[in-house]
């Protein structure tokens, strides 16, 4: 299999909003996951990670950066630690940006799905 096949075709740039953005992030970090806990389900990322994340009336990518700093502070495992932190914070935002433009909140949206894409570049 070719990079060519494996790569997700992009949405063009003119039919990109914060929900095809944030859907492009989500599907790099399911196969991060997938990388990372290859005994789980296949749609394990989707159905426990991304679910629970977005039925979470509370979700906050700051508050998972907040977290991320916490976590990294107070663990041995100083490799692994920030970089599930930082998985967590990109699906966050995500999901902040997925809901900001349900909620037509386009500029907003648009912010949080920077900051999912941010935070995404710390888990390759």
């Amino acid at each position: 299999m070719t990079d060519e096949e494996t790569i997700a075709p992009r949405v063009p740039r003119d039919m990109r909003t914060p929900i095809t953005y944030a859907a492009e992030i989500l599907s790099v970090l399911a196969d991060i996951w997938a990388d990372w806990f290859p005994e789980e389900a296949e749609n394990a990322f989707f159905e426990e990670v991304l679910g629970n994340t977005w039925n979470d009336e509370s979700t906050s990518g700051e508050d998972a950066e907040n977290q991320l700093l916490e976590w990294a502070k107070s663990t041995a495992d100083r490799e692994f630690c920030p970089t599930i932190c930082a998985l967590f914070a990109s699906c966050a935002y995500c999901v902040q940006a997925m809901k900001a433009q349900e909620a037509q909140e386009r500029e907003l949206a648009w912010t949080f799905a920077v900051d999912a894409n941010y935070w995404a570049t710390f888990c390759c």
